[in-house]
């Protein structure tokens, strides 16, 4: 505890909107705030509309058969799948609660390794290629 988000992670959107509450000890909003830019992240990689929100951005994003993103580095459906459900996780997981409630549980290291690992996907989002 006490160390800065900058020594943990290095992609800029993550830091952008993330860095000042996890400075400041509210690790919660940290995650929820990068979670938030992953979702918006994906929705105008896919060219969504606003009006589509949450898990649907995923769904609607990496699809297989209707999605309009895709990652070259998946050789079978069963990857694209892993893929879909790893997104849909995170997003489930960490973003959801925090949109209709207060929690607490989120405290440094797993703040440390949710934002790390929200920065893992948002490289695979920038490795994604639309169809």
């Amino acid at each position: 505890a006490g160390k800065r988000l900058i020594e943990f992670v290095s992609d800029s959107r993550i830091l952008q909107v993330s860095e000042q509450a996890f400075d400041s000890g509210r690790f919660s909003d940290s995650v929820f705030s990068a979670t938030k830019m992953l979702e918006v992240t994906i929705r105008n990689k896919a060219g969504l509309g606003p009006e589509v929100i949450g898990q649907d951005v995923v769904v609607q994003a990496f699809h297989l058969e209707k999605g309009k993103l895709t990652f070259p580095m998946c050789e079978v459906d069963a990857e694209k799948q892993g893929a879909l459900h790893l997104f849909m996780g995170v997003i489930a997981f960490f973003k959801n609660p925090e949109s209709h409630r207060f929690t607490d549980w989120i405290d440094h290291g797993t703040a440390v390794r949710a934002l790390q690992s929200i920065e893992l996907l948002l490289k695979l989002v920038d490795l994604s290629v639309v169809k």
